[in-house]
């Protein structure tokens, strides 16, 4: 019955080795936690007028080389508010690191684009201008989102909110393909027209924060690659 020592130090063993990797599996996912909020923290105390993230306490036991991209989208979100900051557009400018990636919001004002119109203004020209050398030294896509606020709007040019945010979206990504450098390829465009509001289209404060373009610093996402199906033709 000799066999039967060897036996229960297999079993023994093999249950330890379970447990640790259970343990290790654990641990990953409380420092993956951790890095996230860590990052978001350091962002926020650089406290770059409006162009912040919303951040939880800062942590210490992170691993910076478990995310890449993010610090990556954390240090460019850093060089743009800087820029922000230099043109005095903190009050019109704002930035975020979400789920989707590095969000710059551009309030659709006077100041970057004529209630009703889509023509880029100067400063907003001259900001795009300083954002776009930062832009291209990242491969990300980037997206740029067009909204209104829910006032109706009927002329010739714009017979309603999707054509006046489409066109706004589109100047910009034609500005940054143009006069920015940055690749077509990287750059698409997305009109929400009123459909999607950030805060009540109550108060002429509210319909003022509404209009607005975002320009997104996709994440890049690996996914694995399976191959195209034909769905329409299966039986």
């Amino acid at each position: 019955m000799r066999w039967l020592i060897t036996y229960a130090d297999l079993i023994t063993l093999l249950a330890v080795f379970f447990i640790v990797l259970y343990s290790m599996s654990v641990v990953d996912q409380q420092k993956f936690i951790a890095l996230s909020a860590a990052l978001r923290a350091s962002l926020y105390g650089e406290n770059a007028g409006n162009a912040v993230i919303q951040t939880s306490p800062s942590l210490q036991e992170v691993l910076p080389e478990n995310l890449p991209e993010q610090e990556t989208l954390l240090e460019v979100g850093k060089r743009l508010a800087q820029a922000v900051q230099q043109l005095g557009l903190t009050h019109n400018v704002s930035i975020s690191l979400e789920e989707r990636g590095l969000v710059v919001s551009f309030r659709s004002e006077a100041v970057f684009f004529p209630l009703g119109r889509a023509d880029l203004q100067p400063p907003l020209q001259e900001l795009l201008a300083k954002l776009a050398p930062i832009l291209k030294e990242i491969p990300n896509p980037i997206e740029v989102a067009g909204y209104t606020d829910d006032l109706k709007i009927h002329t010739a040019e714009f017979p309603t909110n999707w054509e006046l945010s489409a066109r706004r979206a589109t100047n910009v990504v034609r500005y940054l393909a143009e006069e920015g450098g940055i690749s077509p390829q990287r750059l698409h465009a997305s009109a929400f027209g009123e459909f999607h509001p950030r805060y009540p289209n109550d108060s002429d404060e509210g319909r003022a924060r509404n209009r607005r373009v975002d320009l997104v610093v996709l994440r890049q996402v690996q996914v694995t690659q399976v191959p195209v199906r034909d769905i329409l033709s299966e039986p």
